[in-house]
């Protein structure tokens, strides 16, 4: 008897205690303080959203919870007793992250400014909103959300362009996205490499993205675990490519030897000779005038006999003769061919390179934060890598052969 009295009593009291709950959060009603009547108030990222409760319950602010188009801020807000007045930061943090990339995302397709409805919840409760406002009170439970500002937006694009052009500047004109293991090949006529693009490319992708993101929202923490992942997949790969590729027995490292025993030691070598067998067209000039030591080997790539003071034309023509499969042949063609023409494994990594990178500003975009990979997508870039090396090398004794 005693103890069914017990329990029925500890039941009673958590009836009382819910019911006056539930009254306080009925008799509770909140409104939107603005500084223009009968206006919304404008506000955006790390700004205020002031919140007065008319009420005779005490308010905890632990207890009192903002939501912006029915998502949680999840910040606690200030309380401001002499007026009465809640102020809750609309700051970005990682645990509401997914809910500013509902409101800001997508920000061309939304507008600059857009109205974002407002609802405050006490212990979980909904609270009802005072229509019955003062001239300082918003008509509206709602605000005018800033989805980003104009000025950084475009200084943000304008950046980002800049960034791309002097990126697409520098790799027609530098070694940035050539390969450099014959330095004494033309600039001009050195070949794209397949690994140095998959980093441009990475490179420029995430660099865009940041500046992107942080012109949206200030936030300097956008660069997601996966970015660094994807920037050293890529980079494996091409210093992996790289040391492939200078191995001593192959071809690419005779080539090297012959030209420098021609005498033609660096790419400004052939440059000169470039400009008086071609421009200047001073063939019958003895080579050995503008290049020092300038001779023709006994095993003359282009048949010629062996020479040791060689016209510029026969040089010029050795010279070709020598470099002539290691020249680029275009820039789609240079990362997707070997000697022997196309092959599947440098179009797989050149696609899914394409593929993920659209993914990623796509994501960017729409929800103004660095996507996640999955470790599934982050292993077909391991694995499109891994494959692309491993018939690099039959590609070198190919080559040779």
């Amino acid at each position: 008897m005693q103890s069914r009295f017990v329990w029925t009593l500890i039941a009673s009291t958590l009836v009382l205690v819910a019911a006056s709950g539930t009254a306080a959060a009925e008799t509770t009603k909140f409104a939107i303080l603005t500084t223009q009547a009968n206006s919304l108030p404008t506000v955006g990222l790390n700004d205020e959203v002031h919140i007065r409760l008319d009420g005779e319950t005490a308010v905890q602010p632990n207890t009192i919870q903002l939501r912006l188009d029915g998502w949680p801020l999840l910040v606690e807000p200030r309380v401001r007793p002499d007026r009465g007045e809640l102020i809750f930061g609309l700051v970005r943090l990682d645990t509401n992250r997914s809910m500013w990339s509902h409101l800001l995302g997508n920000p061309f397709g939304r507008g600059r400014i857009t109205a974002v409805p407002i609802s405050v919840e006490m212990d979980g409760r909904p609270l009802t909103w005072n229509q019955q406002h003062l001239s300082d009170e918003a008509p509206e439970p709602k605000i005018n959300l800033i989805v980003y500002s104009s000025p950084l937006m475009t200084l943000g694009i304008i950046v980002s362009l800049f960034v791309g052009a002097v990126v697409a500047f520098a790799c027609s004109r530098t070694t940035m996205m050539r390969d450099t293991l014959i330095p004494q090949i033309r600039l001009s006529d050195r070949p794209y490499s397949l690994g140095r693009f998959q980093m441009v490319v990475w490179f420029c992708l995430i660099l865009i993205s940041f500046l992107f993101i942080f012109a949206v929202t200030l936030d300097l923490n956008s660069i997601t675990p996966e970015s660094f992942v994807l920037l050293g997949i890529s980079g494996t790969t091409a210093l992996a490519a790289v040391a492939i590729d200078q191995n001593k027995n192959s071809p690419i490292a005779q080539t090297q030897r012959n030209l420098d025993a021609m005498g033609i030691k660096t790419c400004n070598d052939a440059d000169i000779l470039y400009t008086e067998a071609v421009k200047n067209k001073n063939e019958n000039a003895k080579a050995q005038t503008i290049i020092p030591g300038a001779n023709i080997l006994p095993n003359s790539v282009s048949r010629l006999p062996a020479n040791a003071d060689p016209t510029i034309k026969e040089m010029w023509t050795e010279y070709k003769a020598q470099i002539k499969d290691f020249v680029s042949s275009g820039f789609l063609n240079d990362l997707v061919n070997d000697v022997n023409g196309p092959t599947i494994h440098r179009w797989q990594i050149l696609i899914w390179t394409l593929i993920l990178g659209g993914i990623y500003l796509a994501r960017v975009y729409m929800n103004l934060e660095t996507p996640i990979f999955g470790t599934n997508l982050l292993a077909l870039m391991g694995i499109s890598g891994g494959v692309y090396l491993g018939f690099k090398i039959p590609e070198k004794q190919t080559t040779a052969s």
